[in-house]
């Protein structure tokens, strides 16, 4: 039978939004906080769950922080590609993020600058970064890696845009 109002695929608590979506079968996942906190977990940790039901914390949160997304790992390889909403950006090896429990803090990934989007690449990829004012496509290979995770970056955009976004193309 078809339903014209769909059917409830998730539960939410108050004021809760989604922050991502993927496919994921016993992959790591990575799961990033505005305020730069970022959690490398297994997946298998994630217990299945009902269809209607809220699902399970992946990240302890403080007030005020909130998930901005949160990325399946399937190249040990790449690298994870962050930019700060006043256009920082900079590339970190996935070594540098160890292995927690969900529900964990995380450890620091951006330091100084709120978190606005990421997206794990390698180095023959191409990532478009939105802003709110100006969008510009790079080479992942020419986004600075940095030498450890508590580095600024670099600028990426210049001016006063926002950013709102990332892809890999």
């Amino acid at each position: 039978m078809k339903k014209k109002a769909g059917i409830k695929a998730l539960g939410f608590h108050g004021d809760d939004s989604l922050a991502a979506v993927f496919l994921a079968n016993e992959e790591q996942i990575l799961i990033l906080s505005k305020d730069g906190y970022i959690i490398r977990c297994k997946g298998t940790d994630f217990p299945t769950a009902g269809r209607t039901a809220m699902g399970n914390k992946g990240i302890n949160l403080r007030d005020g922080d909130e998930v901005i997304t949160a990325l399946p790992i399937r190249n040990e390889t790449d690298t994870l590609a962050m930019f700060s909403k006043t256009g920082m950006g900079k590339k970190v090896k996935l070594s540098n993020f160890p292995i927690q429990t969900r529900n964990g803090r995380g450890t620091i990934g951006m330091k100084d600058e709120k978190l606005a989007a990421a997206c794990l690449v390698s180095d023959g990829d191409l990532i478009l970064v939105c802003g709110d004012k100006t969008s510009l496509c790079i080479k992942a290979e020419e986004l600075p890696e940095a030498s450890s995770k508590y580095t600024q970056g670099n600028i990426v955009i210049k001016g006063n845009t926002t950013v709102l976004g990332v892809s890999k193309v």
